[in-house]
Parts: structure tokens; C-alpha cells; sequence
């Protein structure tokens, strides 16, 4: 896993995309602002959103703000679902990938978009053993990041809003509620380019184990190993038909140092 959420998935087109509508977005603001008529589905949101404000005796400026702000973050959330997901989740056989069929979670992971500096974020589970990788819409200007952090032991499903809620509240309530329930799922790291600004850090030590931390009495059973596909991001190599940038996972051994037993193998 920790390999995994450290190799960066390399997505040239994406950005173009976005490049071309942001583009096509600034030459209908500026054709709006002069007065111009300009043909397309951007001009034509402008000019759907004035009507509307006339209508309703509201500000027509305010209104065609408004909608230009919605259509510059339209192609980001665009671009958002054409990245690959994962999920913490182990869902009922042969079941739809949905929170009413999940049985268990084996990682509480938080999204931090606040702008929340990493130091300050990582410094609230600097006792546990956790992955932090930058997200495709990280900036060194304002940072967003995932921080992952494998359980010692799978949580029910049921008793996963109790689990998120300490989390949540132990990050400061700096991170994001939308990725809450048991079946939400995860964008894998990805950047548009090798020079993109981008930070994956593994923090070594024991894992969360939330019984410990008094959030629930019993564990739920391990899912069964079902291995990692030849053409799993989480592959050691990743997918054979993608190009990755990658960073030093460093240490991933997150088993405590057994005094007595490596005492004993010395005799």
C-alpha cells in the first residue's frame, strides 16, 4: 500500500483539458464584459444565467460571476472521475460497490483541502504509522492532500461513523466530510506532469488500532487475501500500460521492535 500511494500516475491529457476550457471560459467572460456576442456553451451559460437573474429581479453582475466561478470548477470535477479509485472497504460477494454492502474497513483516510499546511496536519498522528500523498488539485500555494492510515484490525461497517467522527475531530476538523461514508472511495495519487508539484511521506510506526483508542470492543474478521492483480496500480510495478512518477516510500514496517525475541535469536 505504501508503494502504492507514492507512486504519482502520470496524466498529461488531463490537464490540457482543463487548459482548453479555462481558455474558452476567459474568452467568454471578456466577450461578456465588452458587450460581444460569442457562440458556444460557455457564452451561452452567461447568457442563461443573466436571463435568469432578470427574471428574478436579481443582480445580473453577481449572477454571471457566479456561474463563471461554477463553469472554471466544472472541467476540475470533470477530470476528478477520470482518475482510478480504491477503497478501504470489504464489501458483501458479489454485491454492488455501495455503503449499504460494505462489511468492513481496514483505513481511516482523511482528505485535507483546507489548505491546512502538511506539518500541521501530520503532526496530530505523528504516533501512528501513516501515508500522506499530495491530490491533483495540490498547489505549494494551497495544499490538499490524503493522509491514509492502516488499522491494526478491520472496523465493522457499523460502527464506521463512530470511528470517522473521532478522526475527524482528532484532525481539528480541518478535512473534508463529503468522503465520510463506509463506501466512499479514493482517487489514487496522479499529477499532470513530472515537474507538478507533489509530496508522498510514509511516517513509520505502530498502526491505529482504534480498540486501543476506546472507539469499539471487537474487531471485525480479516477480509479474505485476494491478492493484487498484474495490472493493479498496487502492483509492485503498477500498471504495465501507465507511466508513474515515483517516490522513496521510505520505512514500511510498521510491526513494533520485539526486544526479547531478538534477544533470543542471538542464542
Amino acid at each position: 500500500m505504501a508503494r502504492g500511494l507514492c507512486r504519482f500516475e502520470l496524466k498529461p491529457a488531463l490537464a490540457s483539458h482543463v487548459a482548453r476550457d479555462e481558455r474558452r471560459i476567459e474568452a467568454a467572460e471578456k466577450a461578456w464584459s465588452e458587450g460581444r456576442y460569442l457562440g458556444g456553451y460557455h457564452a451561452s451559460q452567461l447568457q442563461k444565467a443573466a436571463r435568469e437573474a432578470e427574471r428574478a429581479g436579481r443582480s445580473v453582475a453577481e449572477a454571471v460571476a457566479q456561474r463563471i466561478e461554477k463553469l472554471r470548477q466544472q472541467p476540475h470535477d470533470q477530470n476528478k472521475k477520470d482518475l482510478r479509485l480504491w477503497a478501504p472497504a470489504h464489501y458483501v460477494p458479489d454485491s454492488r460497490r455501495e455503503s449499504a454492502n460494505v462489511l468492513s474497513l481496514s483505513c481511516l483516510v482523511l482528505d485535507y483541502d483546507d489548505g491546512t499546511p502538511f506539518p500541521e496536519a501530520r503532526h496530530a498522528w505523528a504516533s501512528w504509522y501513516h501515508i500522506v500523498h499530495t491530490t491533483w488539485s495540490h498547489r505549494p500555494q494551497h495544499h490538499k492532500f490524503r493522509l491514509c492510515l492502516p488499522l491494526a484490525a478491520p472496523v465493522f461497517a457499523t460502527d464506521w461513523e463512530r470511528v470517522w467522527s473521532w478522526g475527524a475531530a482528532h484532525a481539528g476538523g480541518h478535512v473534508d466530510p463529503a468522503p465520510s461514508s463506509p463506501g466512499s472511495t479514493f482517487a489514487l495519487p496522479a499529477v499532470a506532469s513530472v515537474g507538478q508539484a507533489r509530496v508522498a511521506v510514509v511516517n513509520p510506526g505502530p498502526l491505529l488500532d482504534v480498540r486501543a483508542v476506546g472507539l469499539i470492543q471487537h474487531a471485525a474478521p480479516a477480509g479474505p487475501d485476494v491478492g493484487v492483480a498484474s495490472d493493479s496500480h498496487f502492483a509492485e510495478r503498477g500498471a504495465p500500460d501507465k507511466r508513474y512518477v515515483v517516490e522513496d516510500p521510505g520505512p514500511v514496517d510498521t510491526r513494533p521492535w520485539d526486544v526479547d525475541g531478538a534477544f533470543d535469536e542471538l542464542f
